[in-house]
């Protein structure tokens, strides 16, 4: 098993917390923005009610090693929205190869939309609960900027983001 195991090799801890959830659709672009040669995106963040109530949006390291995109940062909209909208805290499952290379800007500027997004949740006063799990390069750190509770799963490992700056 190496590091950039699929997630069906690697015992997923989260599998249990998403049993009996229902996964959100979430509209997403699906498109290739700077033509990169043979890039067919794929969605590596996935958003879940839990049984709870609570919403989550949760990481998948087998898509591009799990590397945030333009339609994650979608997903990650979505999530914030659905928690807002049900007054409902937000759980986010991180783990990240960083931001998408083959999709150049657009998946750069996900990161000020997704906290942009978590402005949000904060602005209406609900809790998010961050956790990061396996190797998180700095884009997956935006999620954990401004969360109530982070703890990493055991054998993470987090690495330090630069300051990014978002205004509305």
């Amino acid at each position: 098993m190496g590091e950039y195991a699929s997630v069906s090799e690697i015992p997923d801890w989260r599998l249990a917390l998403l049993d009996g959830a229902t996964r959100l659709p979430v509209a997403v672009q699906a498109r290739n923005p700077i033509g990169w040669p043979g890039y067919v995106p794929r969605q590596a963040v996935s958003v879940w009610r839990l049984r709870s109530g609570a919403v989550a949006a949760a990481w998948d390291f087998s898509a591009f090693g799990d590397s945030f995109g333009e339609d994650d940062a979608a997903a990650l909209q979505q999530a914030v929205h659905e928690a807002v909208r049900g007054r409902a805290p937000l759980l986010t499952l991180v783990r990240s190869g960083g931001t998408r290379l083959q999709e150049g800007m657009a998946a750069l500027i996900g990161i000020p939309r997704a906290r942009l997004a978590l402005l949000d949740l904060a602005a209406a006063g609900l809790p998010h609960v961050s956790v990061p799990w396996g190797r998180c390069g700095p884009p997956s750190r935006s999620p954990h900027r401004g969360v109530r509770v982070a703890g990493p799963a055991p054998g993470a490992v987090v690495e330090p983001a630069p300051v990014l700056v978002a205004a509305r």
